[in-house]
């Protein structure tokens, strides 16, 4: 009787072993399984931002220095820092835009460094501020306005400089863009 106890008992024994290690196998998987995940995602985030550097990059170059006609700023060598936006333009990403200009500049609606430069919107929707121009249909002929995004540039005369396209899910850019043009064309110090 004996010899067939330590058969029961060591097959018990076996099966414990066998049960804990599976658990602990499927323990080690689940948490592999989310440092993939978690790898994944910042990985994901990663292309996300290296999508957006390129794509400022490329959109800097392809309009930083073209000229522009708008006429209330005929003769004017002054900088400006222009916000354009459309109302083809995704309303977050316009208020992102705003909101930027209002924390960075007091009074942003009638600064005279600013101006905000709109197109497309119905006559009866149109929200005009102090310094800003609606140009109905029309268009500056930019490249980036077929990008249907809001944007920044400074305007020194007629030519177009510093171009810059805010994403809200990078702020942090916004706000190194916009300190460093008030810092170097506004600044009174």
């Amino acid at each position: 009787m004996k010899p067939h106890f330590y058969k029961i008992l060591f097959g018990i024994v076996l099966l414990v072993v066998l049960v804990l290690s599976c658990f602990t196998l499927k323990v080690l998987l689940e948490k592999e399984g989310g440092n993939n995940r978690e790898l994944e995602s910042l990985k994901s985030e990663q292309l996300g931002f290296d999508y957006y550097v390129r794509q400022i990059v490329l959109e800097s170059i392809a309009n930083n220095g073209l000229l522009v006609d708008l006429p209330q700023r005929t003769g004017n060598e002054e900088p400006i820092l222009v916000m354009r936006y459309s109302a083809f333009n995704c309303s977050s990403c316009v208020t992102f835009c705003a909101d930027k200009l209002s924390e960075m500049f007091e009074d942003y609606k009638n600064n005279g460094n600013l101006l905000l430069v709109q197109s497309d919107f119905p006559a009866n929707s149109k929200t005009l501020y102090g310094n800003s121009i609606d140009l109905g249909k029309s268009k500056l002929e930019l490249p980036l306005e077929k990008s249907n995004l809001p944007y920044f540039f400074l305007l020194t005369g007629n030519r177009v400089d510093h171009v810059f396209v805010p994403d809200d899910r990078f702020p942090e850019y916004t706000d190194t863009y916009l300190n460093e043009i008030k810092a170097r064309y506004f600044s009174t110090e």
